[in-house]
């Protein structure tokens, strides 16, 4: 879907040389645009309005969604320890956010003890440089994988007590 509204059909742009962009074999998309104030501004500006007047207005929440996350913890604790961080986003596009998904916090609640950690990072959407609002300039990228890294290096946010032990085993036994 990312692909068909972005690109328009024209696919074959995928492989033409674009020299702000660069994918490192590690998987990451480095993007070099200018940074300057100015230009950081109207990005952001021109993509708040974007999301006034589309997300607001076009999208709400979805149990179907949250259903799937669930089906989603639930597939890849076969495979390992499954965490859920949710990302910094320019505080402009927080306050989207928390317009359209005011509850977000209390929805999340029942999934944590579902995973072996949560690391909400909006708390310090101040510390970290945007290039348009909700994508990490690279340097503020790089601080928040490293952040990640060590958290789930760490065993991720709070040791799990019996209690969360005993809720994660009867969810996925009444699954």
């Amino acid at each position: 879907m990312y692909l068909i509204e972005n690109l328009g059909g024209n696919f074959y742009k995928i492989f033409i040389y674009n020299k702000s962009m660069y994918l490192h074999t590690n998987g990451w998309l480095e993007i070099s645009i200018p940074m300057d104030s100015a230009s950081v501004n109207k990005r952001t500006k021109d993509k708040i309005q974007d999301y006034r007047a589309g997300i607001l207005q076009d999208y709400k929440f979805s149990s179907l969604r949250l259903n799937y996350l669930y089906k989603t913890i639930d597939f890849l604790r076969n495979y390992g320890k499954v965490y859920i961080v949710r990302l910094p986003i320019h505080p402009k596009m927080m306050e989207i956010e928390n317009e359209f998904m005011p509850d977000f916090n209390d929805i999340i609640k029942d999934i944590i003890p579902l995973t072996s950690g949560y690391m909400d990072m909006t708390v310090h959407n101040q510390a970290y440089r945007y290039i348009d609002g909700n994508h990490l300039y690279k340097e503020s990228g790089k601080l928040v994988s490293e952040k990640i890294a060590t958290w789930i290096k760490n065993g991720g946010e709070g040791k799990m007590n019996k209690s969360t032990s005993e809720r994660r085993t009867a969810y996925f036994k009444n699954k």
